[in-house]
């Protein structure tokens, strides 16, 4: 069954470059895909079976060279033309490469080892000779050789940025290291112009590295190594004059350029790209920018700002014929192209900005057939469902959801799609409604979902959580789901899967103590019961021995009257092929002692990984931890041909995870735990055997979107089971309320044959309307609930009257009885003119006497002030002195009017006291025999 791979869908969020003009090539699983946006066609270049570290290539002269992984790792070196092998380079490194690059005129190859000291080898890769070796005194993510000069390269890391020059002297050359000196800056990407280099930084500026400046400080360099001295000074340019609003030459002693900004914050650049009209700007942010090339050594002029609607942007690339068209990587996994224009009159345009693929991000874990025969559905850690069209290639529809999707489960009978969470929620999605409709959803357990199978007619879901094993009932009607119940089971379980042509269905369950256990759930049955835990006789159960646990297993289709046949793998890496007794009744007869396999054959070199079989029942495809594919007939004959894939997905990151027919059989697809996604197709010896007609589901219609954000906080479906019966009512109350509504029912009969009676009788024997009472206690109670109901609300009536009565008097009391002269207004009668009075408010008697008393203030204010001449006495006679001036005072005669004197005002003490310091003597020894605060009260006294 020969088996071709045909498409590559995933991005590893590395490095994309070009090597042709128009041709794209990025890392995907183990491969290389180059793409032409021409043509637009896929070549693949599978790698080595260690997986693909780090690439180059050389667009010059059609090469491109990967390393391998691993330690001890190779280099392979390949025409880009016909991806033909043209040098493996085999070197004594055992820690692996970190990157590798190619010199412009493509006869050397450079490589940094992934060592302590990140040693520097640069091969003449045509011979597979080293040809210089340096050891960096910094890590190193980054290498490059300068376009035009074989003889310098650049290595760049998280602490620094070095310049790296072949040194020829005396007939001979070594490699020497000049590290530039970033003053505080860390350096994260490069790119070089014909006589400088751009470089990018994580605190968003990009400043720019003179090479001319850096050749003549080699030389230096070398002269002071040769005498002993250490290296001379930092490269670059000197400081240029300040850059308003990207830092300043003292602070960086490297010119700034430009920088990446984003909601006015410096954001880490993580790419850069030129060509020969500008220099590309990206990093963690969703914008590109586009800066024009300087002449004058200044700053750059910003041309574009491109908001892309990524997370960030991790590799940016120039291509095209004229070097216009720019491919970006994002980290989210998607491929876009900005095409730059120019008018007629050479001004550049706006650039146009398209999107070449959206792919997963991180570990892809399910995939499964719909039965339109053109998709397959693939689920992941990203938390989202992808449906990818097998003849175009592409991504047709996408949803995500808020947490990472472990299972997905698919059928040919219904276009739902069952995904299984890591937190335990169950989804049904409608995929066949363009927004991937969720139609079900439940939170099953507080783990993770590790299985899901739909039955044969697609009206269960089999899903396993833990040691249980939940089924959800769909009915009759697809977009009706409930989950039924559940079964636990001894052991874990390791695989499930239901037996296609059984009836009433079968699921068969692998446990892993090498026991297979039947279920045949009665789901009608069990839906009836009060409890999620399905009884015993509501989930029938029997169980086989086996001679090994089947880590994976699947049940091709095969005839109505034909025994069920199992294919599974054991962990010894063998597939196995099982014949079970038609009925499970016959179960009972193979008892106490192990099924033997009808065949086996070897499996691949790694028992972890998936099975799944065509539509027809005639093919397994085999996917393997390792990364390799394998096909073959269903019969497990050691004699039949199969078809072995070489290694498509990294081993290291768990090889493949998925694989799945089409519903024709005719593509298949593998997903791996690397993030990638592989398209394959059956050549045409090998589609004899498949099946070449799809089963149509039916269409679900419009349906309501039943989804909510996952919560580790929401309750399961057991807890919410649990609630809602504990409000439910009892046997008890429920009798106890059937038997209040029939006596009810009773009585209004009863009553409604009264009335009937009442209006046949004679016009004088009729009773009026009220005096037909049945129950004349209850008419009596009513009456007094009546008459308490009216006195409350006649009390509540006046208690708020009186409430309003004191109010309104108390606002008259304020707003109109204290007032002296009421204000008026006067309107006149032939004109609009209003003349108004001034309203005078009543005056208190403490009003009166306030008036009074600022009335005397101010009065006594308007007094000139004292004139105090106070001498002081020598000591001998300061007593006298102070004694006689005291009383000439506090006594003046009829002639001297008294003088107003402070005493007369009403000061605070503290201010008398403070006059009293401005006195010629100090307090203490002032010659009075009274002190001034005692003085000033008694002045005050009298």
């Amino acid at each position: 069954m020969p088996m071709a791979t045909e498409w590559a869908l995933g991005f590893s969020r590395g490095s994309l470059l070009y090597s042709a003009a128009e041709t794209l090539v990025s890392v995907c699983g183990n491969c290389l895909s180059f793409h032409d946006q021409q043509t637009a066609k896929q070549h693949l270049l599978t790698g080595a079976a260690r997986g693909i570290e780090c690439f180059a290539v050389s667009r010059a002269h059609s090469l491109v060279a990967y390393a391998e992984k691993g330690l001890a790792p190779q280099l392979h070196i390949h025409n880009t033309s016909d991806l033909s092998l043209l040098q493996k380079i085999t070197w004594g490194t055992q820690a692996g490469y970190v990157a590798i690059a190619f010199s412009g005129d493509g006869k050397r190859l450079a490589a940094v080892e992934q060592e302590q000291n990140s040693r520097l080898v640069v091969w003449d890769w045509q011979e597979s000779t080293p040809l210089f070796t340096g050891e960096s005194d910094h890590a190193v993510s980054q290498l490059s050789f300068h376009p035009s000069d074989p003889d310098l390269l650049c290595t760049v890391g998280d602490s620094g940025l070095s310049l790296w020059h072949v040194d020829k002297h005396a007939g001979q050359s070594q490699l020497q290291q000049v590290p530039v000196q970033m003053s505080g800056l860390e350096p994260t990407s490069y790119a070089w112009l014909p006589q400088s280099l751009y470089i990018g930084c994580a605190s968003g500026s990009v400043v720019i590295v003179d090479t001319v400046t850096a050749s003549k400080t080699r030389q230096q360099a070398q002269r002071s190594s040769q005498a002993g001295a250490v290296p001379g000074p930092a490269l670059g340019p000197q400081p240029v004059e300040d850059l308003p609003g990207l830092g300043t030459a003292e602070e960086t002693s490297l010119p700034v350029v430009a920088a990446l900004e984003y909601g006015g914050q410096l954001i880490h650049i993580e790419a850069l790209a030129v060509n020969k009209d500008c220099v590309a700007v990206a990093g963690h942010c969703p914008i590109i920018r586009l800066f024009s090339h300087s002449d004058k050594g200044g700053s750059l002029s910003l041309l574009h700002e491109l908001d892309l609607c990524v997370v960030g942007i991790s590799s940016l690339a120039f291509g095209g014929t004229h070097h216009t068209s720019l491919a970006v990587g994002s980290m989210e996994a998607t491929t876009h192209m900005v095409q730059l224009t120019h008018s007629d009159d050479g001004l550049p345009q706006p650039p146009q900005v398209s999107q070449l693929g959206q792919y997963h991000v991180g570990k892809v874990h399910a995939s499964g057939a719909l039965p339109d025969s053109r998709h397959i559905a693939t689920a992941g850690e990203d938390g989202s469902i992808r449906l990818w069209n097998v003849y175009t290639h592409r991504c047709t529809a996408k949803r995500t959801f808020s947490s990472a999707q472990l299972c997905l489960a698919s059928s040919m009978k219904t276009s739902l799609v069952a995904l299984g969470s890591d937190s335990g929620v169950v989804r049904l999605i409608d995929a066949a409604a363009p927004s991937l409709t969720v139609v079900f959803r439940a939170r099953l357990c507080e783990g993770p979902i590790t299985c899901m199978a739909f039955s044969p007619d697609a009206k269960a879901l089999a899903v396993v959580a833990g040691n249980r094993v939940w089924f959800v009932g769909l009915g009759s009607v697809p977009k009706v789901a409930k989950a039924v119940g559940y079964t636990e089971v001894p052991a874990p379980v390791l695989s499930i899967a239901w037996v296609q042509q059984a009836k009433p269905p079968l699921l068969l369950v692998s446990l892993a103590p090498q026991t297979l256990l039947g279920l045949s759930p009665d789901l009608a049955s069990a839906a009836q019961g009060g409890g999620l835990r399905l009884s015993a006789a509501a989930v029938p159960s029997a169980s086989l021995s086996l001679d090994q646990p089947l880590l994976h297993m699947v049940t091709p289709a095969a005839s109505t009257d034909a025994a069920p046949v199992i294919l599974g793998m054991s962990p010894d890496r063998i597939l196995k092929r099982y014949t079970l007794p038609k009925e499970v009744a016959g179960w009972a007869a193979v008892k106490g002692k192990h099924l033997t396999p009808q065949s086996s054959t070897p499996g691949p070199q790694k028992a972890a990984g998936a099975l799944s079989t065509s539509t027809s029942g005639q093919l397994l495809l085999v996917g393997s931890a390792d990364g390799s594919l394998m096909v073959q007939p269903c019969r497990l004959d050691p004699s039949s041909p199969r078809t072995s894939q070489p290694v498509l997905h990294d081993m290291w990151a768990g090889g493949i995870s998925s694989v799945s027919f089409s519903a024709t059989g005719e593509h298949c697809l593998t997903a791996g735990l690397d993030g990638a996604v592989l398209l394959h197709t059956m050549q045409e010896s090998g589609q004899a055997h498949l099946s070449q007609l799809p089963v149509q589901a039916p269409a679900l219609g419009d349906a309501q979107d039943m989804d909510i954000l996952d919560d580790d906080a929401e309750a399961t479906e057991e807890v919410r089971h649990a609630e809602s019966l504990k409000q439910q009512p009892t046997q008890e109350a429920l009798l106890a309320q059937q038997n209040t509504l029939d006596k009810l029912a009773s009585i209004h009969e009863h009553a409604q044959q009264l009335l009937h009676q009442n209006e046949q009788a004679a016009q004088r024997e009729q009773l009026p309307h009220q005096d037909l009472v049945v129950d004349v206690v209850g008419m009596g109670r009513l009456k007094a609930l009546g008459e308490s109901r009216v006195a409350a609300l006649r009390e509540s009536i006046l208690r708020a009257g009186l409430e309003q009565t004191i109010i309104w008097g108390r606002l008259k009391e304020l707003g109109w009885d204290c007032m002296q002269v009421h204000q008026t207004t006067l309107t006149g009668i032939k004109s609009d003119v209003e003349v108004s009075n001034f309203a005078v408010p009543k005056s208190s008697e403490q009003d009166v006497l306030m008036d009074k008393l600022v009335l005397l203030h101010e009065k006594d204010l308007t007094q000139p002030p004292p004139q105090l001449n106070i001498q002081v006495a020598p000591s001998n006679a300061a007593s006298l002195v102070g004694q006689q001036s005291l009383n000439s005072l506090a006594s003046p005669s009829p002639q001297q009017a008294p003088p107003p004197s402070i005493f007369a005002r009403t000061l605070p003490r503290s201010q008398f006291a403070l006059g009293l310091e401005a006195l010629p003597c100090p307090l203490d020894q002032s010659p009075w025999p009274v002190q001034p605060a005692a003085w000033s009260r008694k002045r005050h006294s009298g």
